[in-house]
């Protein structure tokens, strides 16, 4: 009862050459809107198309044809386009990265030479050990003893001793 709309398909299949598709007038007319609805029981009236005579093109503002081969030339332009333009880009990435590393090794070298001179420049004093005498008898304990430590208990707290009474020794010789 009219409540629904109709949709019609349309199938062309072209046969021409130049990939072309061509369209009848009566088309290009309906296309625009400019055929009047007459007929009988406004239904609009469709060109039957003389067997034998090919339809000429019509003419659509606007509309320019082109071939896929220009097609195909301008999408392979457009391509190597952009592979020009990101082929650019990536190598300046690689040479800004190449910048900002070496930017660094030098930094890196810079702190290093200046933690060079500044330890170069304390002198740095080699103490020998306080008890040299005691230390050489628990060496030789714990190497005579080597699954047995606690044997060495007695050179143990006699190097402790030692050591304590040096450092007691200068500290006061300090103040």
């Amino acid at each position: 009862m009219g409540g629904s709309q109709s949709t019609r398909n349309i199938s062309v299949v072209n046969d021409n050459e130049d990939s072309v598709i061509r369209v009848s007038d009566g088309v290009v007319r309906r296309l625009f809107g400019e055929e009047s609805q007459a007929g009988s029981g406004g239904a609009v009236e469709s060109p039957q198309p003389t067997p034998g005579v090919a339809a000429q093109p019509a003419y659509i503002p606007g509309y320019n044809p082109i071939s896929t081969a220009q097609v195909r030339r301008e999408v392979l332009a457009a391509k190597d386009e952009s592979d020009k333009y990101w082929t650019k880009r990536i190598s300046s990435l690689v040479e800004a990265q190449e910048r900002a590393e070496k930017y660094s090794e030098n930094e890196f070298e810079k702190a290093l030479n200046d933690v060079k001179t500044i330890f170069k420049t304390h002198n740095t004093v080699h103490y020998e050990s306080p008890c040299k005498e005691i230390e050489s008898t628990l060496t030789k304990c714990y190497s005579e003893n080597p699954s047995r430590p606690l044997n060495c208990a007695a050179q143990v707290r006699a190097y402790s001793e030692c050591v304590q009474l040096k450092n007691n020794n200068r500290s006061k010789a300090r103040s």
